[in-house]
């Protein structure tokens, strides 16, 4: 009798057109502008609709990112820069407005895709950070102009926040952090109260992915298991610049590497932070990567200054970063790569393979030129059946190589791709 085990299992993608894909029409023609000093762009997402703001105006997106409308018409005031954050239902808009001197900021929320706008009420300092957790959202303007709402937007209630800080995040247990250039503070009671701890360095950035904290910065990249209390040194591998998290789930990791005016682009990392690549694959050398929404079956990441032709949205399927491998406990007696099911396929197939004893493998695709184009499997494994789902999403139709590697032994298939 089979038991069947799911495993999840990362990969990345090496250098082919099937990659990165510039997803910026109807935005303006030099893209998305995130300069600092003259607009901060955010990518955001409400249920199937995504959003990006693009210093004074935001645009959205109902089909993927195939298309984007401006709706900056249709929101209440204007504004020199715009910070979005939602959730299922909302999508939350701040606004940063200078009188004089003095900066001011409102929030404002929508649930019928930018068709009209709620405020909330809130207003003083600019809001620059949230932390959002299905109706739990936080929302940080200053030590005294900061809020916690429970029932999505309806109702707010003021927190004394230590410090102003820049960067928020909310684990599983629904425990919240803010940090600054100098300070990390972790609340365990909804923001009431808060407790100081080792600062995560200059110019942070937070993300949680259950209850584990990822904190980047100018100096480094860890991550904390316990509350913060300890943190382990990822960032082995990675240029010694600022780093800022992007999206982290299970062992994946995305991290934007740049400082003040550019970037070196995103790394990638499948094993937790222990290892790391380039991620750049059809992605330009943007200033400020903005941030990583994974909606659908897809991650979209925004990025760019003005007068830069390549600015704006990209997208890439999620197949492309995450999938599955299926393994079985038969007894194998040979090491084995077998016809991929359905061959032909479009855009999807599954490939097997057999494993008669441990050890290191690669399960790789090529172009018929010899082209790596995809690593799907790159770790070690134990003997037994294996079943890799292939997405082909953006490859263009032809005939491709898979190559199975452990050891000495190498097995080539042909699969066909037909649109």
């Amino acid at each position: 009798m089979k038991t069947i085990l799911i495993i999840m299992l990362s990969f990345f993608a090496l250098p082919s057109k099937a990659q990165w894909g510039h997803s910026s029409k109807g935005l303006p023609i030099y893209g998305v502008y995130v300069s600092w000093y003259e607009g901060v762009n955010t990518i955001a997402k409400s249920g199937t609709t995504l959003y990006v703001s693009q210093n004074k105006r935001i645009f959205k997106s109902t089909d993927k990112a195939e298309n984007w409308v401006e709706i900056t018409s249709k929101f209440p005031t204007d504004s020199r820069y715009l910070y979005l954050a939602g959730n299922d239902s909302r999508m939350f808009a701040s606004f940063d407005t200078l009188v004089g001197n003095v900066r001011h900021g409102n929030v404002f929320y929508t649930s019928d895709d930018g068709e009209t706008w709620v405020d909330t009420g809130l207003k003083g300092n600019p809001y620059e950070a949230y932390a959002v957790k299905g109706d739990v959202i936080y929302i940080y303007g200053n030590k005294s102009n900061s809020y916690r709402s429970d029932d999505g937007g309806d109702n707010w209630i003021s927190l004394a926040v230590p410090e102003r800080g820049s960067a928020m995040c909310i684990t599983e247990n629904d425990d919240v952090y803010i940090a600054s250039d100098n300070h990390l503070y972790r609340s365990t009671d909804k923001g009431q109260t808060w407790n100081e701890l080792p600062s995560v360095g200059a110019s942070p950035s937070l993300y949680a992915f259950g209850n584990t904290i990822y904190a980047g910065s100018r100096s480094s990249l860890s991550k904390s298991t316990d509350g913060a209390q300890t943190w382990t040194s990822i960032k082995e591998g990675l240029p010694d610049i600022k780093k800022s998290i992007l999206y982290v789930k299970d062992n994946v990791l995305l991290v934007s590497i740049g400082e003040a005016s550019w970037t070196n682009g995103v790394y990638i990392s499948t094993d937790g932070g222990e290892t790391w690549a380039t991620f750049n694959d059809g992605y330009p050398a943007l200033p400020f990567t903005a941030a990583i929404v994974e909606l659908d079956e897809f991650l979209y990441s925004g990025g760019g200054m003005s007068k830069m032709k390549d600015a704006g949205v990209y997208k890439r399927p999620v197949s492309q970063v995450i999938t599955s491998i299926m393994q079985t406990s038969e007894v194998v007696s040979e090491f084995k790569l077998t016809q991929n099911y359905p061959n032909p396929f479009n855009p999807s197939t599954n490939i097997n393979y057999q494993l008669d004893k441990a050890g290191f493998v690669q399960l790789e695709v090529f172009t018929v030129l010899g082209q790596r184009i995809l690593v799907l499997v790159n770790q070690q494994q134990a003997a037994g059946s294996y079943s890799v789902k292939l997405d082909a999403l953006g490859f263009t139709s032809g005939v491709y190589l898979v190559r199975l590697t452990q050891g000495d032994n190498v097995s080539i298939q042909k699969i066909s791709l037909i649109k």
